[in-house]
């Protein structure tokens, strides 16, 4: 289980320092570039000059990290009995580490918790 639950840990790191990165990569972004998006879509777009940056209106977003059939992986364990405080544990350590995010680079993040299979297998072909 510990094994298991530092692996999620290395998961999420890896995958908030992604979302960091892209989030930098398309606060390079100008407002000319999107003059749909800026159309007074995003909170605080119409106050961009057309050359402006996008950081201070991306700031406003919230970067989302989805974390998909987690019951379904600790049944996988074989520990069904504990599944439900595993899950907590799992959870509060994951919201920990978003917090941290948050605080350090003073973005949004949130999770999501996703059980449906069905949903996932879309979302693979979506994604191909």
């Amino acid at each position: 289980e510990k094994s298991f639950q530092d692996n999620i840990k290395k998961c999420v790191y890896i995958a908030l320092k992604g979302m960091v990165e892209r989030f930098h990569f398309q606060s390079t972004a100008t407002k000319s570039q999107f003059p749909n998006l800026m159309a007074g879509l995003w909170l605080e777009s119409e106050q961009l000059s057309e050359e402006d940056t996008l950081e201070r209106v991306l700031k406003n977003g919230t970067l989302e990290l989805e974390i998909w059939n987690l019951e379904e992986a600790l049944k996988m364990l074989g520990r069904k009995e504990n599944i439900l405080k595993l899950r907590k544990e799992i959870i509060n350590s994951i919201s920990q580490i978003l917090n941290e995010y948050s605080k350090e680079y003073g973005l949004n993040f949130t999770m999501k918790e996703t059980n449906d299979n069905k949903n996932m297998e879309e979302k693979k072909h979506e994604d191909s």
